[in-house]
């Protein structure tokens, strides 16, 4: 960061500042000097030996704007990898030992931040507390003689995600650029002090601050009005890394809105999208991570479960004529099925479901593959009667039973059941199901394409880099066919 005075991050009562001597604070000098002589020395002098743009530094560190309660001298090690302090704080002005590790604290996190490229924080606290024991994990201690204790913090994360967030802002900026798109830029919530800080505000009002400045203090920034002919859009990048990308449709009745949100250090990313085509409420929501990926609709669940690759299918049919159908399958990883739920419902004239025929598959059992009962709204079993499967449909029957359960032979399966549950039904004088859902299975299979080429459709209007790539990486793993490299524009 710059030579300058700034405030530090994660203030809640008092405000902590860094503060850069000049001569109308030459009376602090006085209290600064009788708690630590060589670091009132380095404030003094610093000013006058190096520039702004110098790594070097040293400060006052005051709390609220009229209080220096202690100071610190910033260097770099030899290789410049490292961000090397020596801080000290006035115990006086502190109740006790645990407010000075909260502004420790404060202090480091805020440094991790203002010098993002540095992959360690070396800290040679000069008061007598040990961090290691306030947190053994971050901080690591190494004593080098008993004059001399130095605890190392790591500052990895920020050290790939800064650089890589403002990469994704940056080459987003010129996509958008490039489309001849303009937008509205303010930041959100952040962490500026009057103060103290009215230099970095002011360029910040200017524009003219760097992005890794002005993330170092602005958790948020948003470009939002990025309009075209037939849609607005708005995208807030934040400075822990995720990202937010939202599109709304100018066409309420035809048009699609959608939201996606990521962060800059993963492949993750979670899709919203819902739309209002022929008067009939349409969604899909995707949710794709390094544990699963979870594809739903209005009908649909996949859920795909990335360690042993096993999948989770449910599908739900629209109700026709007071029934509906729902399936979930589980196949493994060669696609093979494992179980298959069928449950044929009946449903009362409100839409509640006033009972079920259940169909259960089971090709891994020694016994009982198959079974079929009725199932009451209260939850009342009655008895097993697959054999009218095994007699009306033989060839199915033991198909199924001695082969491998196929998505061809549930639908023809499902095709064949519904005529003997109605059967059944008739006998008892209870509801029948709708032969209008005999095709779940083919209705299942072009929601799940229909979602992944409606990925593949917008691909190609994000502007945001990291983004495109997940989606690209999201499309070969789940989709065949040849990609679509056609160039897209706004819409």
């Amino acid at each position: 960061m710059k030579y300058r005075s700034i405030s530090l991050n994660g203030n809640k009562g008092w405000h902590y500042s860094l503060v850069k001597y000049n001569d109308k604070y030459k009376d602090y000098l006085v209290d600064l000097r009788n708690m630590n002589k060589n670091l009132a020395d380095s404030v003094e002098q610093c000013p006058k030996i190096y520039s702004e743009l110098s790594e070097h530094q040293s400060y006052m560190i005051f709390q609220g704007k009229c209080r220096c309660v202690g100071a610190i001298n910033i260097g770099t090690s030899t290789d410049e990898r490292n961000l090397e302090i020596e801080v000290q704080l006035n115990e006086k002005y502190f109740s006790s030992q645990q407010e000075i590790v909260e502004v420790v604290e404060q202090l480091v996190e805020s440094l991790k931040l203002y010098f993002f490229d540095k992959e360690n924080i070396e800290i040679n606290l000069i008061n007598n507390i040990d961090l290691s024991k306030i947190n053994s994990f971050k901080y690591h201690k190494r004593v080098y003689d008993k004059n001399l204790t130095t605890y190392t913090c790591t500052n990895k994360r920020n050290n790939s995600l800064i650089p890589k967030l403002v990469e994704e802002v940056s080459r987003t900026e010129k996509s958008l650029t490039d489309w001849g798109q303009s937008w509205w830029q303010s930041i959100g919530s952040h962490e500026l002090y009057y103060d103290f800080d009215l230099e970095l505000m002011s360029e910040i009002d200017k524009g003219t601050i760097t992005l890794p400045e002005l993330f170092s203090k602005v958790e948020t920034l948003l470009w939002t009005k990025i309009n075209s002919a037939k849609s607005s859009r708005s995208i807030s990048f934040s400075r822990n890394g995720n990202i937010k990308f939202s599109k709304n449709s100018h066409d309420w009745e035809n048009g699609i809105d959608y939201e996606f949100a990521y962060n800059i250090l993963s492949n993750s990313f979670s899709l919203k999208s819902k739309s209002h085509k022929d008067s009939k409420k349409q969604s899909l929501d995707i949710d794709e991570n390094s544990y699963f990926t979870n594809i739903k609709t209005e009908q649909l669940n996949i859920l795909h479960f990335k360690e042993g690759k096993r999948k989770r299918i449910n599908y739900t049919t629209p109700v026709v004529d007071n029934s509906s159908i729902a399936i979930e399958l589980w196949t493994d990883e060669q696609d093979e099925i494992k179980n298959c739920y069928v449950d044929f419902r009946t449903h009362k004239n409100n839409g509640k479901i006033n009972g079920l025929y259940a169909l259960r598959i089971t090709p891994q059992r020694y016994y009982d593959k198959i079974s079929i009962r009725f199932i009451s709204r209260k939850g009342n079993r009655y008895r097993d009667f697959s054999e009218a499967i095994s007699k009306n449909e033989e060839e199915l029957f033991s198909t199924i039973v001695d082969g491998k359960l196929t998505i061809e032979l549930i639908d023809e399966l499902i095709r064949k059941v519904i005529p003997i549950v109605n059967n059944k039904a008739n006998i008892y004088k209870k509801q029948s199901i709708s032969t209008m859902n005999e095709t779940i299975i083919s209705n299942l299979m072009d929601s799940e394409t229909q979602a992944i080429n409606f990925v593949k459709q917008i691909k190609g209007e994000i502007p945001l880099p990291h983004l495109q790539e997940n989606l690209e990486k999201f499309i070969i793993e789940h989709d065949k066919s040849k990609k679509d490299d056609k160039k897209r524009v706004l819409k």
